[in-house]
């Protein structure tokens, strides 16, 4: 154990030069400290220390986290594989990429195994720390402690910031990005809690840590996003170490900090219909979630003003999920499985936002979400349509796409995101953000572009009509018309129109497992295992095809989809180009024989 003192001494000398710590770091008035105060007054150093330890292993928080790890019996499998690969230096970074990277012997903390950038970013959140101190607090093993007091050493003094070096200038973008900064904070605080109880832990460990803790809760204001979800994460994580840290001067200024902030962006990044402006119910969640967390620390309540808002976004999301609990995957949005808790407990929050029907049509204008129903929750049926603004970079250049979910069926899935992008990874990321692979209008197989407005909304009991319009090439516009019927028809007409010439192609993304088959040269159906299929109806004049696509739920994970195709040559002498397309439940695999023409008369009126 001497042995790894040391070496944890000499692995912090180049943090303790950026953030010595200091007795100045501390507000020797709080009174908590008073016996801190009181030794350092009588120039009694040594006794202040011991004091701040007694502190610190006094404190609430610590005596809880401490004692909750020990009277676990044992921990979970989880948190036992990650300490136990950690002590091989096998660091779990990101779920996508397993099993965890060897880093060596000797730690490189520049080791790439997948050229994701995601995967790189995460290595440096830490996140075996946790499980190494949970471990060793319930088992009383000091290899657990050890090998997180020592990693943590290494770590310090193999990613100095800002670099002295090229190769270390480079790595510091991936390890002193601010939101990886934050969440080491994050982890700081938790840890702490738990390793001040160790008999190896020292006032000189004590000391070190808080001037990291101190340094890095600086970093986070210093190097903060300019905007979007990050910003948030990054100022809710200030806030929450100015609420854990009292006892330190620079809580008072860092809470102020973050407190300004998130009441700024809570205005800047929300629309006035409750609409996150990335665009991403995954991203939009997340971010609701840390409002209230970082307002309610604030010290004045909320205003009414912010108070609708976030009412707003949680009405927003919880209109989105699926009555089976699913959810469009738009954007980058991955699986939210859990996550609708949060919507649950909105209800409790934000009542006011919540009074009103629930299976009924809404409009998000703002935003450019358009969700239609019909009938009721158990046998009724849901479009969800996006098109909307410029967005920030978690948005897709998807407007027109659409999810329709029937008995339990999302048959138009998003494709999603897959992985997030780096060196291995771009052609991934790009032919996941596609237009081309999303369930609208391309021209020439190329992307559109944003800025849909709102042409017509009408929501009746007996039908909701909606039509967008969207600047999607240079010369053409791309005008799309949904219509949900009673019984769960959904009739969509596509109107090319502008001087633009080439090839105009619609597509129907369809969900994995779908087995198309064309019935007619116009008539097309699924053939899903469990019966739950829909018809496909087409106007004339367009070539379909079947081609191969694929659907990402989770990240870094895939599964093949078809994609029908219909695709007709426009000229410059052309000036429009339209598809009619109904699409009808099949009830228990029996196809309803109604007459398309019948309905082709009724979209054209």
């Amino acid at each position: 154990m001497q042995w790894g003192l040391m070496w944890f001494g000499i692995g912090l000398a180049c943090i303790v030069q950026a953030q010595a710590f200091s007795w100045e770091l501390l507000d020797l008035a709080h009174p908590d400290l008073k016996a801190v105060a009181e030794a350092l007054q009588a120039n009694d150093e040594a006794s202040a220390g011991n004091a701040l330890l007694e502190h610190w292993r006094s404190r609430q928080d610590s005596r809880d986290a401490w004692s909750k790890a020990k009277s676990r019996k044992k921990p979970s499998a989880f948190d036992q594989k990650l300490a136990d690969d950690a002590l091989e230096h096998r660091f779990y970074a990101h779920a996508a990429y397993q099993p965890s990277a060897f880093y060596g012997k000797d730690i490189d903390w520049t080791v790439w195994p997948v050229r994701a950038d995601e995967l790189r970013f995460q290595l440096h959140r830490h996140k075996w720390f946790m499980p190494l101190l949970k471990v060793y607090a319930a088992t009383g093993d000091d290899r657990y402690f050890a090998a997180w007091r020592e990693q943590w050493g290494d770590w310090i003094r193999k990613n100095p910031f800002p670099g002295r070096t090229a190769a270390e200038r480079k790595n510091a973008r991936f390890a002193w990005r601010a939101l990886e900064i934050s969440d080491r904070l994050s982890g700081l605080l938790r840890q702490l809690a738990l390793a001040v109880y160790a008999p190896a832990f020292t006032v000189k460990d004590l000391k070190v840590f808080l001037g990291i803790t101190s340094w890095h809760a600086d970093l986070v204001w210093q190097r903060r996003a300019a905007r979007g979800n990050h910003l948030i994460f990054e100022m809710t994580r200030l806030l929450g170490a100015a609420q854990a840290l009292p006892e330190l001067k620079g809580a008072a200024q860092w809470r102020a900090n973050a407190v300004r902030v998130l009441s700024e962006e809570l205005h800047k990044q929300v629309y006035s219909d409750g609409v996150q402006y990335e665009l991403d119910l995954g991203y939009h969640i997340s971010v609701y979630s840390l409002f209230p967390q970082g307002l309610c620390l604030a010290p004045e309540p909320f205003s009414p003003a912010d108070r609708a808002l976030l009412g707003k976004m949680a009405a927003f999301a919880d209109d989105l999920f699926f009555p089976d609990g699913e959810h469009p995957y738009f954007a980058d949005t991955h699986a939210l499985k859990g996550r609708r808790t949060l919507l649950i407990q909105a209800r409790v929050d934000f009542p006011e936002a919540f009074h009103r029907a629930d299976f009924v049509s809404r409009a998000y204008p703002n935003g450019g979400f358009y969700v239609l129903r019909e009938g009721s929750p158990k046998s009724g049926s849901m479009v969800v349509l996006k098109a909307g603004p410029a967005a920030f970079w978690h948005n897709q250049p998807d407007n027109g796409t659409f999810s329709y979910w029937y008995a339990g069926r999302d048959f138009f899935p998003d494709a999603g995101s897959y992985l997030y992008g780096g060196p291995d990874t771009a052609d991934d990321r790009a032919a996941f953000r596609a237009t081309r692979v999303h369930s609208t209008l391309t021209l020439d197989g190329q992307d559109n572009a944003p800025g849909s407005k709102l042409l017509r909304w009408e929501a009746q009991p007996a039908a909701t009509i909606v039509i967008v319009e969207t600047p999607a090439y240079p010369g053409l516009n791309h005008r799309r018309s949904l219509r949900l019927g009673t019984g769960g028809t959904l009739e969509i007409t596509d109107e090319a129109y502008g001087e633009a010439a080439g090839q105009v192609e619609v597509r129907f993304c369809l969900a994995p497992g779908a087995a198309p088959e064309c019935i007619s040269e116009n008539l097309w159906r699924t053939h899903f295992a469990d019966g739950n299929d829909i018809r496909l109806a087409f106007s004339e004049g367009w070539q379909v095809d079947v081609k191969p696509g694929w659907r990402s739920r989770i990240h870094g994970k895939k599964e093949p989809r078809p994609i029908l195709c219909l695709r007709r040559n426009k000229t410059t002498q052309t000036p429009t180009v339209a598809l009619q397309t109904e699409i009808t439940p099949i009830a228990s695999g029996v196809e309803n024989k109604t007459s398309f023409g019948k309905r082709q008369k009724r979209l054209k009126k």
